[in-house]
């Protein structure tokens, strides 16, 4: 019994699950204050996710003695692509508002570099069919959570988002309806990808 919990508590256990919270938390997570904005609590979100995915896969490489790095024309495009975000940042006229921002902006230097961080944890670690399905299974029941939340606020009113302290009808739990569209957009792009190119069989295939 004690053997199975180390199985399961260990570092490399855990830090497999963070992926997974990431992608099922983002589509629904807002902070439920009007003085807090919906793209904030996400950036906000989303750079302490993969703060912590890059804790976990250095604690991983450590661990097995090994560190990987993914190689391809995508990952020296994505490097070139941080040089030249570096480079025009850091000779801007406002240097420090274009590499931080104000706070958990989408166009500085340290999003942008907090992506490439993303899109090299995801090369990394995203190499077996199997995670592969489980991230695509967990992606799709936040989606459906997303539109349950949604049709119930369009059938019910304003007295059902109220309940969840998003009171402003015109946002939605993407940001505005536009976003919203869009993440469904890239939900059913996802989805047929899947179909197509993963092996899916029975129930996964259907989902």
């Amino acid at each position: 019994m004690p053997e199975a919990e180390n199985k399961f508590f260990n570092i490399e256990t855990i830090g497999s699950f963070v992926p997974y919270c990431f992608l099922f938390l983002v589509p629904i997570f807002f902070v439920p204050s009007s003085n807090v904005s919906i793209e904030y609590g996400k950036s906000a979100l989303f750079s302490l996710f993969v703060l912590i995915a890059l804790v976990f896969y250095f604690l991983n490489s450590y661990r097995r003695k090994t560190f990987s790095l993914p190689s391809g024309v995508s990952l020296y495009s994505a490097v070139a692509l941080i040089l030249v975000y570096a480079a025009s940042s850091f000779l801007s006229s406002t240097a420090w508002v274009s590499v931080v921002g104000y706070g958990f902006e989408t166009f500085t230097l340290s999003a942008v570099f907090s992506l490439f961080v993303l899109c090299f944890l995801v090369a990394s670690e995203f190499q077996k069919i199997e995670r592969l399905v489980t991230a695509h299974v967990v992606f799709i029941g936040s989606a459906l959570l997303v539109a349950i939340f949604h049709l119930c606020r369009l059938l019910i009113g304003i007295k059902f988002v109220s309940f969840f302290g998003l009171d402003n009808f015109s946002l939605t739990t993407l940001g505005t309806w536009s976003d919203l569209a869009i993440f469904f957009g890239v939900v059913a792009i996802v989805s047929v990808a899947a179909i197509e190119s993963l092996p899916l069989r029975g129930v996964f295939r259907f989902v």
